[in-house]
C-alpha cells in the first residue's frame, strides 16, 4: 500500500495504543518508521509530530534514554522551525517546552536547552507575524518561554544572553497592543505598499482558513491538494510579505518598532551607558503568569509547568559588567507596592510613619541587593517589570534615618533598554514649544459655560488631584472587546463605556503660568483647538516634528480592559466639535505611536498618564512607550492623580532648570529633592508620581 499522510497518522495512532499497552518496543518501531517514511515522502508537519512523540517515548521510565529524547524533540522543533503555521504547530512546540523544561533528568542538557530555547522563540515569533489573527493568544502563550530562557541563561553564568530574552519581553504586550494598520498609518509607507501588504496579509490570512478547515476534518474527509496549494500560497506570501517589510524598515526604522521591536545587544548597551549610567532591569517571575496559558488548562500540562524553576533578578549593566542580581522570590512584591501606592495617596494623607515599614522593605528587596554595582555612578535607568511600573522608586529607602534612593541618584526609567536608545538618537534642538490646555470636556457645558469655568469663574470644574474615572462603575458587553474597536470603531467603544469628563481650569493657571516666564513664545492650543484632529493633522503636515517640546495639560485615560485604549484626552470628547472633527477626542496608545515627533521631551502633565496596563511580562505599557516610538527622547508622566498646585509648581521649576542647561533627568532629580525639602510639598504624595522615561 503506497505510503500517504492519512496511512502515516494512522500508524502513529496504532503507535500511540502500543504505548497506551506498556508494549514501548513495539510503540517505538511503528514511531521510528513513521519518521524514516515521513521523511523521504517530504510530509514535514507528520515528521515533526512523530519526532515529538518519540521523544515523549524515551523519556519514559522504560527507556529512560534524555540524550536520545532532546535529541527528537530538537529535530521535533527543527522540522516545524520551517514548516508552515497553524494552531497545531505552536500548541506542539509549546508542550515540548513545557514537558522538558521542568525535568531534573534534562538539567544536564544545557546545548540542547540552549538549542530547543532558540527555535521554540523563532517559532511563536514568526508565528505571530504570519498569524496576525492569533498574535495576541501566541504572545501569552510564550510568554513563560522568556522567563525560562532569562532563567537559563543566568543559572549558566550567561547574563549577556538573559539581558537579550529580557529585552524581548518588554516588547510582547506593545506588539499586542499596534498591530499592522498601524505601522501601515506612519507618514513614509506608500499608499501602493499599503495595498501590497494588505493584500497579501489577506492571501495568507484564506490560505490559514483553508488549512485550518481542513485539519479539522478527518483524515478521510480532507483534501490534500488543497491543503498543499495553501501552503504554497502562504510561503509565497510570507517570502514577499518579508521582502517588502525589510524594504521600508530601511527608509523608516519606528516601522520595525511597530511591526517586530529590533533588541539591541548587551554590548551596545554598555557602550551607551558610559561611565555615569547604570541600568537596572528587573525581571520579576509571577505564577499568575501561567494562568493565562490555554495549552496549561490540561492538568498534565499545568503540573509539567508548575514543576520549572523560575527565579526574579535585576540586570544590572553598566560600561563594565553585566550582573544578574538574585532577588528573593518569596517577597510578595505586588502588595507591597499597592500597599504603599495606598498609602501615600490616601486623602487625608497619611503621614510618612505609616508606610514607612513599606518603603524600607522594597528597598530592602529591590535596591540594596544591586547597590554594590552602582557605586561610581549618578545616574540610574530602571527598567520595571510587573507591578514595579507602578512603583515610585525615587522614595525608597533604608530607614527613616537614610536618604531617599532618588536624592542619591538621577533616576529615570525606560520601558526597555532597546526603546531608549532609538529614542536617545532623536536630533531635535529646538526649543520651540507647543501645548495643548483647557480643552473643553464637560459634555453638559455650553460654550459660554466652558469659558467661565476656565476663568475660575464656573462650578463644574475640577482639579486634576481630586478626579479620577471609575472606569469599572460602566459594565461594558461581554463580547470581544477589540472585534467591537475593529468592526465599529474606537468612538463606540468608549461610547459603551459612558465615560464623563469635567473641566480642568487648573490647566490654564498652569499652561499661562509657563508662557508667562518660561516659554514666551509658546504654540498653545486651547478649548476648541485642543483638538485631537489639530493634533494629528500638524503631524501630516510635518509641523509637529518643529517642536523640541510638547506639552500636554489634561485629562490622562488609563483603561482597566484594554490597555491600548488608554489616552491622553482632547476636546471632542465634549462631543461638541462632530461639525469641526471627526475624532473621538481620545488619543490612544496606537494612535500615539505614530504620530511623526523629533521631541526633546513630551510631557503629559496628566492624572495618570504613566499606568499603561499592568501586563505581566512587558513591563509598563502604554503611552510612554508609544510617543518614544513616535520619536520623543523623553516622557514625562506621573503615576497617580496629582495635585493641580503642586503640579504647576514642579512643571514651572523643571522647565526652569532645562532652560538653565539641566538635563531633564537632573531636573526631575533637583525639582523633587526641592519639594521634599519644602514646607508645603514635602509629603511624597506631592513629588513621588512624577516620573521621566528617557
Amino acid at each position: 500500500m503506497e505510503d500517504t499522510e492519512e496511512i502515516l497518522s494512522l500508524i502513529g495512532s496504532i503507535a500511540g495504543a502500543y504505548f497506551g499497552l506498556d508494549d514501548y518496543e513495539k510503540s517505538e518501531y511503528l514511531k521510528t518508521e513513521v519518521c524514516k517514511r515521513a521523511h523521504a515522502l517530504g510530509y514535514t508537519a507528520t515528521d515533526a509530530t512523530a519526532y515529538y512523540s518519540l521523544g515523549i517515548l524515551y523519556k519514559n521510565p522504560y527507556f529512560q534514554n534524555i540524550k536520545k529524547s532532546a535529541e527528537c524533540f530538537r529535530k521535533s522543533f527543527e522540522l516545524r522551525k520551517d514548516s508552515v503555521f497553524y494552531d497545531s504547530t505552536i500548541s506542539s512546540t509549546l508542550r515540548a517546552f513545557y514537558m522538558t523544561a521542568g525535568l531534573d533528568s534534562f538539567s544536564n542538557e544545557k546545548d540542547f536547552f540552549r538549542e530547543m530555547i532558540s527555535l521554540a522563540t523563532d517559532t511563536t515569533e514568526r508565528a505571530r507575524l504570519d498569524m496576525a489573527s492569533l498574535g495576541s493568544t501566541i504572545l501569552k502563550e510564550s510568554l513563560p518561554l522568556y522567563y525560562y530562557a532569562v532563567n537559563f541563561e543566568v543559572r549558566n553564568n550567561n547574563p549577556e544572553k538573559s539581558f537579550e530574552y529580557s529585552e524581548m519581553l518588554r516588547s510582547r504586550g506593545f506588539l499586542d497592543q499596534i498591530g499592522l494598520e498601524r505601522a501601515l498609518s506612519l507618514d513614509g509607507v506608500t499608499d501602493s505598499e499599503r495595498e501590497q501588504i494588505k493584500k497579501l496579509t489577506a492571501k495568507i490570512s484564506i490560505a490559514r482558513k483553508e488549512i485550518e478547515s481542513q485539519t479539522k476534518l478527518s483524515i478521510n474527509e480532507r483534501d490534500s491538494g488543497k491543503m498543499s496549494q495553501a501552503e504554497k500560497t502562504i510561503s509565497t506570501a510570507e517570502n514577499a510579505l518579508s521582502k517588502l517589510d525589510d524594504k521600508i524598515v530601511k527608509r523608516l526604522p519606528s516601522y520595525a518598532q511597530l511591526r517586530n521591536p529590533q533588541i539591541v545587544k548587551v554590548k551596545d548597551a554598555q557602550k551607551w551607558c558610559g561611565k555615569n549610567r547604570a541600568i537596572l532591569e528587573y525581571v520579576m517571575w509571577n505564577p499568575t503568569i501561567l494562568d493565562d496559558c490555554e495549552v496549561l488548562k490540561e492538568p498534565n500540562m499545568r503540573k509539567c509547568a508548575d514543576d520549572i524553576k523560575f527565579s526574579s533578578y535585576c540586570l544590572v549593566i553598566t560600561d563594565k559588567s553585566v550582573v544578574a542580581v538574585p532577588l528573593d522570590n518569596n517577597y510578595d512584591y505586588n502588595n507591597a507596592v499597592t500597599s504603599l501606592r495606598n498609602a501615600i495617596t490616601h486623602r487625608p494623607m497619611k503621614a510618612e510613619a505609616t508606610f514607612e515599614k513599606d518603603r524600607n522593605e522594597l528597598y530592602e528587596h529591590l535596591v540594596k541587593p544591586v547597590l554594590p554595582y552602582i557605586k561610581n555612578v549618578r545616574d540610574v535607568l530602571i527598567v520595571p517589570d510587573g507591578n514595579l511600573s507602578f512603583l515610585p522608586f525615587d522614595m525608597l529607602r533604608e530607614n527613616s534615618d537614610s536618604s531617599d534612593f532618588g536624592k542619591k541618584f538621577a533616576i529615570s526609567l525606560s520601558p526597555s533598554v532597546s526603546v531608549s536608545m532609538i529614542a536617545d538618537k532623536v536630533k531635535s534642538k529646538s526649543s520651540d514649544v507647543i501645548a495643548f490646555y483647557g480643552a473643553w470636556y464637560d459634555k453638559s457645558l455650553t460654550e459660554e459655560e466652558h469659558n467661565q469655568t476656565l476663568r475660575g469663574k464656573g462650578t463644574r470644574g475640577i482639579d486634576r488631584g481630586l478626579s479620577v474615572v471609575d472606569t469599572q462603575t460602566h459594565t461594558v458587553p461581554e463580547y470581544d472587546l477589540k472585534s467591537l474597536i475593529e468592526n465599529e470603531g474606537a468612538s463606540v467603544y468608549f461610547n459603551q463605556k459612558q465615560l464623563n469628563w469635567q473641566d480642568l481650569p487648573g490647566t490654564v493657571v498652569e499652561v499661562e503660568n509657563l508662557r508667562k516666564k518660561i516659554f514666551t513664545n509658546a504654540n498653545t492650543k486651547t478649548q476648541k483647538k485642543a483638538s485631537e484632529s489639530i493634533l494629528k493633522e500638524l503631524s501630516r503636515q510635518g509641523e509637529l516634528s518643529k517642536y523640541g517640546i510638547l506639552h500636554f495639560a489634561c485629562h490622562g485615560y488609563f483603561d482597566s480592559d484594554l490597555s491600548e485604549m488608554s489616552s491622553v484626552l482632547f476636546s471632542e470628547v465634549s462631543g461638541k466639535l462632530t461639525d469641526v472633527s471627526e475624532d473621538d477626542g481620545y488619543l490612544t496608545v496606537g494612535e500615539a505611536a505614530t504620530l511623526n515627533l523629533s521631541a526633546q521631551i513630551v510631557c503629559l502633565s496628566a492624572c495618570q498618564t504613566g499606568l499603561g496596563e499592568l501586563k505581566l511580562g512587558d513591563g509598563m505599557i502604554g503611552l510612554s512607550r508609544a510617543f518614544m516610538v513616535a520619536g520623543a527622547k523623553n516622557v514625562g508622566a506621573t503615576l497617580w492623580c496629582v495635585d493641580d498646585e503642586a503640579t504647576a509648581e514642579f512643571m514651572l521649576r523643571m522647565y526652569k532648570k532645562v532652560k538653565a542647561g539641566m538635563s531633564y533627568a537632573e531636573a526631575y532629580r533637583k525639582v523633587k529633592n526641592e519639594f521634599r525639602n519644602s514646607n508645603d510639598y514635602c509629603h511624597p504624595y506631592y513629588w513621588a508620581a512624577f516620573i521621566l522615561y528617557e
